[in-house]
């Protein structure tokens, strides 16, 4: 995926802050033991929160142990050990790839044609014939994000409905039978927020090699990032509230079976956050946790 979804660190609890921790290694682990060392790479934020999310409301609990890590070689880390991690590492990787190949069709170019060949192109084929039906949806809904794109779709509902609509069918495949309407609106709305976000991040780049961008789309872009978001603070504010009210509701309907506080710290605080460092231009928006 993108990595937005991130904590809000300064308020986890350092409990759930060693468990954040730890699920990230766990999902590094997993990725090297299902799909090699160099997919490792690929690895993110969204894909921890995913674990905690889908093993918290499956009630599926992690197992913590101490183990090597190839950064660490010499002092052992805590892995969380989750039997949904393959599943999500599966699907992490196949994200992965099919943003690389959006971004080479966006004429981002050999740098990124060789990243995928030696990084994702054998694991990406493992994860597919794992989880077919995941990579029909995300090839599916990715093909119709790139025809709204040549048609530039000026309704930002629009263009941010077929990753947001790729979330809540991933929901399904997930979770199968479990599967509620609460849950499929709350990826849905992530998905929603996590292209919009992506596209606020990059006006300027996108501006500058003439890419589709729903923002400029729906508004026009004269000056630089800095004076657009100025100049449209009322909308983007809107726009955004929207989506968090959206994911709140979702959230507070779902029942959960662990601690809910690191669901809580992110969902309703994290990437409230996130968009409010790229709305000011903050230098600071990668994230270390």
């Amino acid at each position: 995926m993108f990595g937005y979804i991130t904590p809000d660190k300064p308020y986890l609890y350092i409990k759930d802050y060693m468990l954040y921790k730890s699920v990230y290694c766990g999902l590094c682990k997993s990725i090297k033991d299902n799909y090699g060392h160099l997919p490792r790479f690929s690895a993110n934020y969204d894909s921890v929160f995913l674990s905690i999310l889908l093993h918290n409301y499956l009630n599926k609990d992690y197992t913590i142990e101490r183990q090597n890590c190839i950064l660490h070689p010499i002092k052992k880390r805590s892995v969380a050990v989750g039997e949904l991690s393959k599943k999500v590492v599966s699907l992490n990787i196949m994200l992965a790839y099919h943003k690389f190949t959006d971004d080479i069709i966006d004429g981002e170019g050999a740098f990124k044609r060789l990243l995928r060949f030696l990084i994702l192109r054998r694991a990406y084929r493992r994860a597919k014939s794992y989880m077919p039906r995941a990579d029909e949806i995300i090839s599916r809904e990715y093909e119709r994000l790139r025809s709204l794109e040549r048609q530039y779709e000026r309704s930002i509902d629009r263009a941010a409905d077929p990753f947001a609509s790729m979330m809540e069918q991933l929901c399904r495949e997930l979770l199968g039978e479990r599967s509620c309407e609460d849950m499929e609106r709350l990826f849905y709305n992530l998905g929603k927020w996590i292209y919009l976000i992506d596209a606020l991040d990059d006006l300027d780049k996108d501006k500058k090699a003439k890419r589709y961008n729903p923002f400029i789309a729906a508004y026009g872009m004269e000056g630089d990032a800095e004076s657009f978001k100025s100049e449209r603070r009322d909308e983007l504010t809107f726009t955004f509230n929207c989506i968090y009210d959206a994911i709140e509701r979702s959230f507070y309907n779902l029942k959960f079976n662990f601690n809910t506080d690191i669901l809580s710290n992110i969902l309703l605080h994290g990437i409230r956050s996130r968009t409010n460092l790229i709305m000011e231009n903050c230098k600071c928006t990668r994230i270390r946790i």
